[in-house]
């Protein structure tokens, strides 16, 4: 991810972070690791989503392609004014 890009998501999260389950995006997120994957899972389970979506975006955050997916996965979602 872009530093531009990186701090908008950043920026935004506030506004999003209760607006949906992130493991229905983890399907559409190519970008994350099997254990990215997993964690997110662990976190929605146990912590909450709330929770679990600080942690998918930290994830995303180290990846090349995380900001692109994120914004596809939210729109195909039916989520767009997320993006």
């Amino acid at each position: 991810m872009q530093p531009k890009q990186r701090e908008l998501i950043t920026k935004r999260l506030q506004y999003f972070q209760h607006d949906f389950r992130p493991t229905e995006l983890l399907p559409r997120l190519t970008c994350l690791t099997e254990a990215d994957s997993q964690q997110v899972e662990c976190d929605e389970n146990n912590k909450g989503a709330t929770r679990a979506t600080w942690t998918l975006i930290d994830k995303l955050k180290r990846r090349e392609n995380g900001f692109e997916q994120f914004v596809l996965a939210v729109r195909c979602e039916g989520l767009g004014h997320i993006a």
